[in-house]
């Protein structure tokens, strides 16, 4: 009995980890894929050109947005370099 419980407590550990790995499905509305394409074309990428690197540069077009992101967020970091405390 023994082994066949362990075998089942393997098996539901091996699928409940598997299902971790799959992706969304959320659906995703026209304006949101809109969207994403013209904050891509405002740093540069251009979807019915340079079809030989495609991979590389839309990657590089979403690191540009994602980096514009981050720093326009709220409470972004400052170049500044200031001390505190010493005179």
């Amino acid at each position: 009995m023994k082994p066949l419980f362990w075998a089942a407590t393997t098996v539901i550990f091996a699928l409940a980890s598997t299902a971790s790995y799959a992706q969304s499905t959320t659906p995703v509305s026209r304006a949101q894929v809109k969207d994403e394409i013209r904050k891509l074309e405002q740093v540069g990428y251009n979807p019915s050109s340079r079809i030989k690197d495609y991979p590389a540069d839309i990657q590089y077009a979403e690191d540009l947005v994602a980096k514009s992101k981050d720093a326009s967020a709220y409470g972004s970091v400052s170049d500044s370099n200031s001390q505190s405390g010493e005179q």
